[in-house]
């Protein structure tokens, strides 16, 4: 999109550039190619991170020069902020996209460069002078709530003091989903704008001003967000907001006064009026009802996290989201938070960002996470008839001329379980070639046996996300195939590394996710 300080081009000029939206709640969704919404290009999701993310490299290292004009590019490092809800895929595409943007460099520990957004705000809070005592000093554990504009993510943890250092225990696993702030926008659109115009209007109108004068649509949205921005307090229920609509005119058969009309007569709790030509004065009441929704949803997870940990005493609201006051007020106003303390960050939209340097300087300060899965690895044992005959699948080993089942998963945590982040949990392998794939399963359920596992409809129990590859090369001796492998899982991104037992060398790893 144009930058913010440059005038807005003609609408009715051509457009040099693609526009696309939403990119990283894409990704959340899972969708890995996104489709420009003034065009029919298309492009790969990866690629157009690393495209933006090399751009606001430069645009950073510009500024930083603006000071430090002496300061080479090799003495910068870089963290990425990620919801902590994201899985294991969406991380690996962002540390692809970093590395084409050249952030990310062969020495770099990966266990610095991810910072899970909720912690981050939590640690900048903790740090921060302007902390709340409540919490800042607090031993009961705490809810963090980034409420941002695509996800809504939620850890829970408690503050450890040691050594005149404090440090950080995850009591709850993260939460949370893809009803962010923005979801009040879109709802607008969907509920609101369309059922005025009809479906028909509304979408021819969309598609044909994304295509050729898409700044129009961009101001509409932003309105919309103005529109959402400035409810701060009920007080405004009985006023409005008004907001251009003449953009749709050239595309509407009916008389606006009439469509209002019949808006009003399906929505009775909501009075639109018509202000003059095309300019519609909406009721804040609509604001308050999509908020609302928003705030239930949440409020499902904060429930889940109460029920199951009935000493939390306080809930930290951060996140661009978050800096609305009827946030607050909303939650507040429910029942069963009433033994909470509810807080807002200090600068919510900028506390991630500082946290995420504060994490890169010592991320050892989360002491552990709760595992979201069960996690192992498959493996192969002698076959046992007793054993795995129920699931197993049997092959030949024609090194050793014995009988192998080659399908066990050998659990390295269990889903709930304490992880100390920095610790590595270690498994002996053996290594039937120079070169084998160790592949990484999860799985919802505490105790499995077997990698192809099913329930009683035949849906898989445990699902392969990752493998990496070790390469001893020449070194590889057939009667010595043990490998130490050790996988390090409470940090922000999965690590591996291996040790060849007969040369004690850390052997070649390449790893990949999903």
């Amino acid at each position: 999109i144009p930058n913010p300080q440059s005038p807005i081009p003609n609408p009715q000029s051509p457009i040099p550039y693609e526009y696309f939206k939403n990119i990283k709640m894409n990704l959340y969704k899972k969708i890995y190619k996104i489709k420009a919404r003034n065009s029919n290009k298309e492009i790969d999701i990866q690629k157009l991170i690393g495209i933006i993310l090399k751009k606001m490299k430069q645009i950073a290292i510009n500024q930083i020069k603006r000071t430090m004009p002496n300061l080479k590019e090799k003495n910068i490092h870089w963290t990425i902020t990620v919801p902590a809800i994201w899985e294991i895929k969406e991380r690996q595409i962002m540390i692809n996209a970093a590395c084409e943007a050249g952030l990310i460099r062969e020495d770099d520990d990966l266990s610095h460069f991810f910072a899970l957004e909720p912690e981050a705000a939590s640690i900048y809070y903790q740090k921060s002078h302007q902390a709340d005592n409540s919490i800042a000093i607090s031993e009961k554990p705490f809810i963090v709530c980034d409420f941002g504009g695509g996800t809504v993510d939620i850890v829970t943890q408690r503050r450890i003091e040691k050594n005149d250092s404090i440090g950080f225990n995850e009591v709850y696993k993260p939460l949370g989903g893809d009803k962010g702030s923005n979801i009040i926008n879109e709802n607008f659109m969907e509920r609101i704008i369309k059922e005025l115009f009809g479906e028909k209007c509304f979408n021819e109108a969309k598609n044909e001003i994304n295509k050729h004068r898409y700044i129009d649509w961009i101001i509409l949205e932003k309105n919309i967000e103005e529109f959402k921005k400035n409810f701060k307090n009920k007080s405004q229920l009985g006023t409005y907001f008004m907001i251009d609509l003449d953009l749709f005119e050239y595309y509407c058969q009916e008389d606006i006064k009439y469509l209002i009309e019949k808006f009003n007569s399906k929505n009775p709790s909501i009075k639109l009026n018509l202000e003059r030509s095309w300019k519609i004065n909406f009721p804040y009441q609509i604001i308050y009802d999509l908020l609302f929704e928003l705030i239930s949803y949440t409020k499902n997870y904060i429930y889940e996290i109460l029920e199951n940990n009935n000493d939390v005493q306080n809930l930290l609201l951060t996140g661009g989201g978050s800096v609305n006051p009827m946030l607050k007020i909303l939650l507040e106003e429910d029942e069963n938070f009433n033994s909470l303390n509810i807080v807002q960050s200090h600068n919510p939209e900028v506390a991630i960002s500082y946290g995420a340097v504060l994490f890169y300087f010592d991320h050892n300060i989360i002491i552990k996470r709760k595992a979201k899965y069960t996690f192992g690895i498959k493996v192969r044992e002698k076959w046992e008839d007793n054993k795995h005959l129920n699931g197993g699948i049997k092959i030949y080993d024609e090194l050793d001329n014995i009988y192998r089942c080659e399908n066990i998963f050998s659990k390295i945590v269990t889903k709930n379980e304490d992880i100390i982040t920095n610790k590595e949990i270690e498994n002996t392998y053996d290594m039937l070639l120079s070169r084998v794939t160790v592949e990484l399963y999860k799985t919802e359920e505490n105790n499995i046996t077997f990698c192809n596992e099913k329930d009683k409809f035949g849906n898989l129990l445990i699902f392969k996300f990752g493998e990496f590859i070790i390469d001893v090369g020449k070194n590889y001796d057939r009667n010595n195939r043990k490998a130490i492998v050790k996988l390090k899982i409470g940090g922000t991104f999965i690590l591996a590394t291996a040790i060849y037992c007969k040369t004690g060398e850390e052997s070649k790893i390449i790893c990949s996710f999903e």
